[in-house]
Parts: structure tokens; sequence; C-alpha cells
């Protein structure tokens, strides 16, 4: 694998009044620079930054996976349950030439 995570496994802990936030370094292992790109299963509950990025060979990249703040009140055991479910993916492969630059790389990936 060309890049390594800092972390397998990311928990985070609900709050009402305030975002919890996890760092998450991402770190280029090869001699080509990567493009990167941060998905989640519950993109209304979480946001990332930088969520695409490009990570030079020999790099590292600090990423933020922010759960925003819930209304707990309104939460139920299942709904918690739920939530523990929830996951990332981190999509990367070596950047395109300069000269040949798509607006998402990702798509056009095999």
């Amino acid at each position: 694998m060309s890049i390594s995570l800092s972390a397998e496994k990311v928990d985070f802990t609900p709050d009402r009044a305030t975002a919890v936030t996890a760092n998450l370094t991402l770190t280029n292992t090869s001699d080509h620079p990567r493009l990167f790109k941060v998905l989640t299963t519950a993109p209304k509950r979480y946001r990332v930054k930088p969520a695409t990025g490009t990570i030079p060979p020999g790099a590292e990249s600090d990423v933020q996976l922010i759960m925003m703040p819930q209304q707990l009140d309104l939460v139920d055991a299942a709904t918690l349950a739920a939530w523990a479910k929830d996951k990332f993916q981190i999509k990367h492969m070596r950047a395109p030439p300069a000269d040949n630059a798509d607006s998402d790389p990702f798509k056009s990936a095999p």
C-alpha cells in the first residue's frame, strides 16, 4: 500500500454542544505523489478537512474527521448502535501528470 494511516480505527463520543474531532495522518510511502479522497457513510454527521488532497513522496497529510454536534435527547439506543457502524474510506491513487489534471480523477480511475 502506498498510503499508510496513523490509526486503523477512530472512536467518537457524540456531544450535543460541540463538534468532536479526531485526527488522522496519511503518509505517502511511495516514490510518486499520491492523490487522496476521504469518504464517509454518513456525510451529514461528519465533516472531513481536507477531504481531498495530494501528498508528495515521503510526506504526510493531517486530516481532521469531525463529528458534528448531535441532538442526543432525540436519539434512542438503536440509533446509537447504527452510528457505531459509520465508516470512513480513503481512496488514493498515483497523481496524474500536471498537464493531464482532471477535475475528479477518481471518477475515471479503475
